[in-house]
């Protein structure tokens, strides 16, 4: 019996590979006359078994701890030769192998295998200005109610502020620092604490404008009393040790969800930022602009979903950036030339100015026709040129000017310190947020009333000194306790501890029975050696 070669070449690459660690057996003679559909006779198979034995083949080292399937040998008998001659062994070219690997274990897609989508963007590649994109539907526009205002009525800064600043804000803002300041006591902290209510609260916020008012090379110094210092606000208003306290204490959100959320992190449950807005709120159907260190892909599909449009300038590195070069720029492309992929609703955009400029959308057609003017130096001479534009760029340009005037007006008189926790430093840009919002407003009120009495807006600085003074209130709150000695025991002798201002002077071995009741400090206290006066004035 002959077992050739198919004549087919699809046939061809199903046959087995051979494989030097094999073994024959006698389960595998069974197996392969059942998949053949003959039966060999016994003289044939005997003859198998002793050419699998006679032509045996060196095992390779296997580099693969993996087991792999054996398969049996394919046998070539010439025509002529007879029943009893001696078979003879053909193994198949590496190249059937390979092939046949292939076909019985394809490979498999990793998880960044492509889709249809990102198939049709390789089949196609980048698009050019000449060929039309789709232009998307319009969002749904349902803005959240804003502020009602009456426009008759006198609205002082500090009213303006809290419909920005609003109550509930702080009640919030009062509840997780009391109950921050509670849990680092109870930890071990330790440092002078009294619950925090809304008047103190207000006072610590009006000590904060005016701390962007009036600058100073360290904080302390608004509570010194020596010149060139000695300011009347804040230290007849609140003690240094309280306003510190507070700084020290202050939390934004809930201690407990900070738990709950410190356990959920780096798992599903805690996967995206945007799970953590209040949509309805919010409202519906605006766009974001924003620069390239937010622009994400599925962040902009995310928005999208929820009605809410987004463009931005994007780095070419993020994930979900196509990486196809097919219809890509040329190594030399002109000024004004452009590319586009669209992906369902996002829009990827490339666009030649001075430099390459990048750009992603989920509200913007490729291209429009739009045109800027530029200037161009040919031969020599500057020249006005024409170029075209994606609309994309036209409409970011002019809507993230609008975010610089808002940095600038915040920047004059900035708030902002630096600080180790980044939640602090969230509050101290959503207090400048809320100032300028409210001194906008202001102006707005001013403007629509119109000037009857000939009186002019408040500037920015002029709205934040009385928008400082109306959280400050009419009374100011209880002023600290003065400083004054006093005696460990009743009797100046029951305790007795080493003087600060003489250990600071290097002599550590005096002694005294006084201390500050304000300062808590040790200090000498007689008629020949004052260091309580010393350590008050020294400052």
């Amino acid at each position: 019996m002959v077992f050739a070669d198919s004549p087919s070449e699809d046939e061809d690459l199903l046959q087995p590979q051979s494989d030097p660690d094999y073994e024959f057996r006698e389960s595998d003679e069974d197996q392969y006359q059942m998949a053949s559909g003959s039966q060999p006779s016994t003289s044939a198979s005997s003859e198998l078994r002793r050419a699998s034995d006679q032509h045996t083949v060196a095992p390779e080292p296997s580099t693969s701890k993996r087991r792999r399937r054996m398969s049996a040998p394919v046998l070539t008998l010439p025509p002529s030769a007879s029943s009893d001659s001696e078979p003879s062994f053909e193994l198949p070219s590496k190249r059937k192998g390979k092939a046949l690997k292939k076909a019985v274990n394809p490979r498999k897609r990793g998880r960044g295998g492509s889709s249809s989508s990102r198939t049709t963007e390789e089949e196609l590649g980048w698009h050019n200005k000449e060929e039309k994109d789709q232009t998307p539907e319009p969002l749904r526009f349902m803005p959240a109610q804003g502020p009602a205002l009456d426009t008759t009525a006198p609205w002082s800064p500090l009213k303006l502020f809290r419909l920005f600043f609003s109550h509930a804000v702080v009640h919030t803002i009062i509840a997780n620092t009391n109950t921050h300041a509670l849990n680092r006591l109870q930890g071990g902290k330790k440092y002078p604490w009294k619950v925090l209510t809304f008047k103190d609260f207000y006072i610590f916020l009006s000590i904060i404008i005016f701390t962007g008012l009036v600058n100073v090379h360290t904080q302390s110094d608004y509570w010194k009393k020596s010149w060139p210092y000695d300011f009347k606000f804040p230290g007849d208003t609140m003690s240094r040790q309280r306003f510190q306290s507070i700084m020290w204490s202050l939390h934004l959100s809930d201690p407990k969800e900070d738990e709950e959320n410190d356990r959920k992190r780096n798992t599903a449950d805690y996967s995206s930022v945007i799970d953590l807005l209040p949509f309805p709120l919010l409202g519906g159907g605006y766009t974001l602009f924003v620069d390239n260190f937010y622009t994400s892909p599925a962040l902009f599909g995310d928005l999208f979903a929820k009605n809410i449009g987004c463009c931005g300038t994007i780095r070419k590195n993020r994930v979900g950036f196509p990486k196809t070069v097919l219809n890509d720029f040329p190594k030399k492309a002109e000024r004004g030339d452009l590319r586009w992929i669209r992906r369902s609703e996002l829009l990827f955009v490339k666009w030649m100015d001075n430099r390459e400029v990048t750009m992603c959308s989920t509200v913007h057609a490729a291209f429009s026709g739009q045109t800027v003017r530029r200037k161009v130096k040919q031969a020599g001479v500057w020249q006005t040129k024409i170029v075209t534009v994606p609309d994309a760029v036209v409409d970011y340009n002019r809507s993230m000017g609008g975010v610089d005037v808002s940095d600038a007006l915040i920047g004059y008189y900035s708030v902002h310190h630096k600080t180790m926790k980044w939640y602090k430093t969230f509050f101290y840009h959503f207090l400048d947020i809320a100032v300028v919002n409210s001194f906008l407003l202001h102006k707005e009120l001013h403007k629509m009333r119109g000037d009857p009495g000939g009186t002019k807006p408040h500037t920015q600085k002029s709205f934040r000194e009385q928008l400082a003074a109306d959280m400050r209130g009419e009374v100011p709150a209880a002023p600290p306790p003065p400083c004054m000695p006093a005696y460990y025991g009743e009797d100046a002798t029951a305790l007795r501890r080493y003087c600060r201002r003489c250990s600071e002077a290097g002599k550590k071995t005096v002694k005294t029975p006084v201390y500050c009741t304000k300062c808590h400090v040790p200090l000498c206290f007689t008629s020949k050696k004052n260091c309580f006066k010393a350590w008050h004035t020294s400052d």
